[in-house]
């Protein structure tokens, strides 16, 4: 396993008077690299669970400090937030929150805010279009209730959703 490889390595360094910075490069030039490529020869690493949990087991086995690990996270939100901004509802067949959500564990909610904003209004764009009783508008946002700040969800509602029902009400045929 990489990480037990990498673990070694790491231990026989220790004692060096230089070791952080020999860890510091070590990481830089072996995981940062070998993400940054994967990223980049991956068009779907970002939905590959095996390289979530490559990053999951780095973290929860302390093999990188948690500076460097934050590091890392902030490479992998570059890609999660290109991804998003690359992302168009309306021709894309799948949910965007069954790939996003499996980075909640490892991207904090306050690094991915503003990932969320896209997010949300590129759902307000879809859902433009979205006709009432059309369950995808529905599948499509349940998945976000617990994730997007109540503010963002107001938005959305006030915006998108209240408007079309209103509508759908005003033309509701009662026999």
């Amino acid at each position: 396993k990489f990480i037990d490889i990498f673990e070694k390595i790491k231990n026989s360094l220790e004692g060096f008077d230089y070791f952080e910075e020999l860890e510091t490069h070590l990481v830089k030039n072996s995981i940062f690299k070998w993400v940054r490529n994967f990223i980049a020869r991956n068009e779907n690493c970002f939905e590959n669970e095996d390289f979530i949990d490559f990053l999951d087991d780095l973290q929860i086995s302390g093999t990188i400090s948690p500076e460097l690990f934050q590091e890392l996270m902030e490479i992998i939100h570059v890609g999660v937030d290109q991804m998003v901004k690359e992302w168009i509802p309306k021709l894309s067949s799948e949910f965007i929150h069954k790939w996003i959500h499996l980075w909640l564990p490892l991207l904090s909610q306050e690094r991915l805010k503003d990932t969320f904003a896209i997010i949300v209004a590129k759902f307000g764009i879809a859902l433009q279009e979205w006709e009432l009783f059309d369950k995808r508008g529905f599948d499509l946002l349940t998945p976000w209730f617990k994730i997007i700040s109540q503010s963002q969800w107001d938005s959305l509602l006030l915006r998108n959703i209240i408007p079309k029902f209103l509508y759908g009400f005003e033309n509701l045929e009662i026999n």
